[in-house]
């Protein structure tokens, strides 16, 4: 009867702490296939990149459908207005912006919320804010959805952390703020 009442008691303690975690999984399997039109998905991506990292934001405009929307790993999201407002201020901030040691690879989703033509594009952004001669570099990945030839949707995965510690910020810990 012990063993019985101690496994009772673990699941019981598994499931009301673990629970809402597991919960809050929601993942699509997906089947993806190399798409036909690979080979234009690739273009209108590296097109993409090239426009916002060149400032030559006519071109990204043209790029973009009127729905467009971008979604950033901090939660935020920009509308193609918004988008474009913000490589504006990117390059009357900062100079020297480049993309290097790129990879580009289209993908076909055949099913579930994302269902579509993709192109995966990651590498090394750097850049060189107006208010110091230190470069700035950070890796990034965009997973950019293209629908009809135009960029309908882009996902961007940056970590921040690293930007603001090149750019001279230190973290200091609670209990080490506390004391000072």
């Amino acid at each position: 009867m012990k063993t019985f009442a101690k496994n009772l008691l673990a699941t019981i303690f598994t499931f009301t702490f673990f629970a809402p975690v597991w919960a809050q999984v929601q993942l699509y399997p997906m089947s993806i296939n190399s798409p036909a039109n690979s080979a234009e998905l690739n273009a209108i991506a590296t097109q993409l990149v090239e426009s916002v990292v060149t400032g030559n934001l006519q071109k990204t405009e043209a790029l973009l459908s009127n729905d467009f929307m971008i979604y950033f790993s901090g939660g935020d999201s920009l509308t193609k207005e918004g988008f474009i407002k913000m490589w504006k201020g990117y390059h009357a901030d900062a100079t020297g912006h480049s993309f290097t040691n790129g990879e580009v690879v289209a993908v076909s989703v055949k099913e579930g919320p994302s269902a579509g033509d993709w192109a995966l594009v990651w590498g090394l952004t750097q850049w060189t804010p107006n208010t110091t001669q230190s470069t700035i570099y950070s890796y990034v990945h965009l997973s950019i959805q293209i629908k009809k030839g135009k960029v309908t949707r882009c996902y961007q995965f940056q970590d921040q952390l690293p930007i603001v510690m090149q750019l001279g910020y230190q973290l200091i810990p609670p209990a080490t703020a506390s004391k000072e």
